[in-house]
C-alpha cells in the first residue's frame, strides 16, 4: 500500500476486507491513515498529487469506525428477501 500511495499513475478503486485483521493494534491507526492518504482528495483537483483513486473498506470493528470521520462512513444492510 506505501508504494500505491507514492505511485502517482496508480488510479482505480482499492477494496479491502476488514483491514485490521492480523494487523497489531497500534498500526490501526496507521494504516487507516495510508488508507485515506492514498484515496483521492475530493476537496482538491485531480492531477499528478492527487490522481484518481477510491479506497473501500468493510469493518465490524468499533476501534475502525472510530477512527474515521463520520462523514466517510457508509452503512449498508442486506435487504429483506421478498417472497413472491
Amino acid at each position: 500500500m506505501a508504494v500505491l500511495e507514492l505511485d502517482p499513475q496508480a488510479q482505480g478503486l482499492l477494496c479491502l476486507e476488514e483491514p485490521e485483521n492480523g494487523i497489531h493494534p497500534d498500526r490501526i491507526t496507521k494504516t487507516l491513515r495510508l488508507l485515506q492518504d492514498i484515496a483521492t482528495d475530493a476537496e482538491e483537483p485531480i492531477g499528478v498529487d492527487n490522481p484518481l483513486r477510491q479506497v473501500i473498506i468493510n469493518t465490524h470493528s468499533p476501534s475502525v469506525v472510530t477512527q474515521v470521520r463520520i462523514s466517510r462512513v457508509k452503512r449498508t444492510r442486506k435487504a429483506a428477501e421478498r417472497l413472491c
